[in-house]
């Protein structure tokens, strides 16, 4: 998707307002987007812009999807969405445009890790006893060494579509058993794997293509940036600059299209006509959808079928009797995931075990007694990280009811078939960050929502 487009479509261009993209044909004609998330909202702000009448559907009573900041915390951390990456060109221009303050992250204090109840500095991780990952890599964090053995066969970040790669489109266990990784190894790789809820069922090729995005951020060698108030500002603003008032509480349960219109049905029985309707929702949610006439088996089998990623975050707030700071992550090899440590003030830290793929199952669980005895006793053997802990809120996205999960997580072999998800069927139209091609996460979003409102502007025009 070329750059100017987007530009213009967004009004940032002196130019826009005599472009034919700013005065075609949509006037008169209605658009529903269903879904208030990133994409919506930006496939929303655009179609405005382009003279469409703007019908917005959201089942929530909140805008911002998987974009969360919890606001009732102290320090607001986030829920959902963390950092807007370097190469997140969509997202800071919707930032600059609505007057949304940008700002880096706070510093990190240094990180470790706890191996069966041991903590080890990173600095000190290459001698440990603890680590037993082959000798080339022992220098780095298991994370790392499992993303520095994948294949580099991706140079542009739309690869990994292209028939030629789908080659390593198979499971990511079986490749690392063929590299000869004993079995507490293969355990460590699959604990904190964001891209599938076990090792087997994660794609190989998904894993390169995350690779080679967070390569080429680095590679531009700028600040990943946060909202400055907390993320859900961005698309708080987003909402707030559609001229549409957002329907919230509708959820919807049938689309129907005839030759002269679009016809959506809400649970709550509410109906809505249009001459197209963008779904820019989560494929957990689409497949609820009943569909008339019915979608070509092929995407209505792979939107059945895909796995979307288990997160749970548990909050908590730890409030010390000394100002010294613990590390800002900590690595686990058990079930806690990853122990983010975010400084509010002299004496209060927000905790957040960001727990992932099938070790949110083990972790729901629990007892809340249960948890605060695991969490305290692995804390007790991290520096600066004792103290009173008081339990905020379980972030579990699998229990949202409109999410049901984080991201897609691709099963092997179902790659090649993912742009079958971009196709329009008839008057119904797809966006969302499942459909991004050259992103991911909210640049992702923002990318499927441009190309969707093309798509619909080329339908209706």
């Amino acid at each position: 998707m070329q750059r100017r487009p987007f530009l213009q479509l967004l009004g940032m261009t002196a130019a826009t307002a005599s472009c034919p993209l700013a005065v075609r044909a949509g006037r008169g004609k209605r658009v529903v987007v269903i879904g208030a998330g990133l994409a919506g909202l930006s496939a929303s702000y655009m179609l405005e812009r382009l003279g469409y009448d703007v019908v917005l559907l959201e089942a929530t009573q909140r805008v911002g999807g998987r974009v969360r900041t919890l606001d009732n915390i102290k320090g607001r951390p986030e829920g959902g969405a963390n950092v807007l990456g370097p190469n997140y060109g969509r997202a800071i221009a919707y930032a600059k445009t609505l007057g949304v303050k940008l700002s880096p992250p706070p510093r990190p204090r240094g990180s470790g890790l706890l191996i069966n109840s041991t903590y080890i500095p990173s600095s000190d991780w290459s001698e440990s006893t603890k680590n037993i990952l082959p000798s080339h890599l022992n220098h780095w964090m298991p994370d790392q060494a499992r993303t520095l053995m994948l294949p580099k066969a991706l140079v542009g970040s739309s690869d990994w579509l292209s028939a030629d790669q789908q080659q390593w489109d198979y499971s990511a266990l079986r490749f690392f058993q063929e590299q000869g990784l004993d079995a507490e190894v293969l355990d460590w790789f699959a604990r904190n794997n964001s891209y599938g809820n076990s090792l087997e069922d994660t794609s190989l090729l998904n894993l390169m293509r995350v690779s080679e995005s967070i390569q080429t951020a680095i590679a531009m060698r700028q600040p990943t940036l946060v909202v400055t108030g907390g993320n859900s500002r961005l698309p708080e603003a987003m909402a707030n600059a559609l001229k549409t008032k957002i329907v919230f509480g509708a959820a919807i349960s049938e689309y129907e299209a005839t030759g002269s219109e679009a016809i959506v049905r809400t649970r709550q029985g509410e109906e809505f006509r249009a001459d197209a309707v963008l779904f820019a929702i989560p494929l957990t949610t689409l497949r609820d959808v009943l569909f008339q006439p019915k979608l070509p088996s092929l995407v209505a089998e792979l939107i059945a079928r895909t796995h979307y990623h288990k997160v749970l975050q548990s909050h908590w707030t730890l409030n010390r009797d000394n100002n010294n700071a613990p590390p800002t992550v900590v690595w686990t090899n058990g079930p806690l995931g990853r122990l983010f440590f975010n400084r509010v003030d002299d004496y209060t830290v927000h905790v957040n075990a960001w727990i992932n793929g099938n070790d949110v199952d083990y972790w729901r669980a629990l007892r809340r007694q249960t948890q605060r005895q695991t969490l305290e006793k692995a804390m007790a053997k991290i520096p600066n990280a004792s103290g009173v802990l008081q339990h905020d809120i379980d972030m579990d996205w699998v229990e949202e009811p409109y999410q049901k999960g984080v991201w897609a997580s691709w099963l092997p072999g179902d790659i090649k078939h993912i742009h079958t998800l971009k196709h329009a069927q008839g008057r119904a139209f797809f966006a969302g960050e499942h459909t991004g091609a050259s992103y991911s996460g909210m640049e992702g979003a923002l990318e499927s929502a441009e190309r969707a409102v093309l798509q619909i502007d080329r339908a209706l025009s």
